[in-house]
This record gives C-alpha cells, structure tokens and sequence, in this order.
C-alpha cells in the first residue's frame, strides 16, 4: 500500500504514462489520513494554547503545557506539509489515471463544477478500470 503512495510521489511531475486505480485510491485514502492527522494536531495545539492561558499558578505545570503546546505545533508541520505538496502530486496522478481509462487529460476541468462535477468526475471516470 505504502509503495503505491511512495511511487506516486516518485512520479511527482510527471504527466506522461498511466496509473493504476490502486495507485490513485491509495495516495487519496493517504492523503486524506494525513489531513486528519494534521486537523487533530491543529485542535490539541489550540487546546494547549487554551490551557498555557489559564491562571494555574503552577510555573512547572505551565512550563509543561507550553513545552507540549511548542512540541504539537511543531510536529502539526510535517503532515501539513505533506498535505500541501499532495496537491501537486494528485494533479498529474489525475491526469495518468484519465489517460489509463482512455480519456483525453482535457476531463480534468470536469471537476471544478460544483457537487456535480466532482461526483461524476470521482465514480466515472477514475473508477473505471484501465484500458488496454
């Protein structure tokens, strides 16, 4: 599962060739793992921001809470970043998996209209399998 994900990001700038409907749902289920992991580390850094607010009194609690607060912040970067480059790399995954069913690469513009477009664009056309 993991070498679908790692050979998409091999194939980052690349538009020519074709891919499979695993290497596609593979690096989207990824994809969309990392973003929730990047939203739980959004909610516990505002959580601990929240907590280095309260008056507790306790220097040594607080220091603790900042210190965990900074570490959770840092570590909400990395699948943030990740994140953000899967945007590039989607695009021409989406380009290899139009031409691997055998449709011109200009259908990707299907998928900007509303609900409609990007229903129809995900079940039809990058579900279908590949065509030899």
């Amino acid at each position: 599962m993991l070498k679908s994900y790692f050979t998409t990001w091999k194939k980052a700038f690349q538009f020519q060739g074709r891919s499979t409907r695993r290497d596609y749902w593979v690096f989207q289920l990824i994809s969309f793992l990392v973003g929730v992991l990047s939203y739980v580390f959004v909610v516990l850094s505002n959580y601990f921001s929240y907590l280095k607010n309260i008056e507790t009194g306790d220097e040594l609690t607080l220091g603790i809470v900042r210190l965990l607060s900074l570490i959770i912040t840092l570590l909400g970067f990395i699948p943030t970043l990740i994140l953000g480059g899967s945007i590039w790399v989607g695009l021409p995954l989406t380009v290899r998996r139009i031409r691997d069913v055998g449709m011109k690469w200009q259908w990707i513009f299907f998928a900007y209209f509303p609900y409609i477009g990007t229903v129809i664009f995900a079940l039809i056309f990058l579900t279908r399998p590949s065509v030899e």
